[in-house]
């Protein structure tokens, strides 16, 4: 495949669809791509946003019980909700080994990198998976499964 980012998303998220335990959740949502100017703007006026990450993980983060006037007993889950933008693997270098460039974000994906974050959402940036089932494992993220 020419496109290294793409295969790099495409194994991520098959991945995560067989490790992630139910109630958790992933989801892409296609921003980018080629649109007609009309598209485009429908989609804008809909809420699409310039810059958000390729991938969103979500699930549980903790269930806690509360009394309140009228529930007794009420269960409410706290979610935990992470950002992955995916970033081309690091290309090989002529004498053998691979460039330590850092993957670079456009100016709309540090803005809603900032965003996100303001909002404690961590935004993971991802050229290998096996750093994302590392970092994911560290956020608490339960994956199921043998490790990479």
């Amino acid at each position: 495949m020419r496109r290294p980012e793409e295969a790099l998303h495409r194994v991520c998220v098959a991945y995560l669809q067989a490790a992630l335990p139910k109630p958790w959740l992933v989801w892409h949502t296609p921003n980018g791509g080629g649109r007609s100017k009309a598209e485009a703007g429908i989609l804008k006026a809909m809420g699409v946003v310039a810059g958000m990450p390729d991938l969103f993980v979500c699930g549980p983060d903790h269930i806690r019980e509360e009394t309140s006037p009228g529930v007794e007993g009420a269960r409410y889950a706290y979610p935990k909700l992470i950002a992955i933008e995916f970033k081309a693997p690091p290309k090989p270098l002529r004498g053998g080994g691979v460039s330590k460039a850092k993957p670079r974000l456009s100016p709309a994906q540090q803005a809603r990198q900032a965003d996100l974050g303001s909002c404690g959402v961590p935004y993971l940036v991802i050229d290998d998976m096996a750093d994302m089932v590392q970092a994911l494992k560290a956020l608490g993220v339960p994956l199921r499964g043998r490790t990479i």
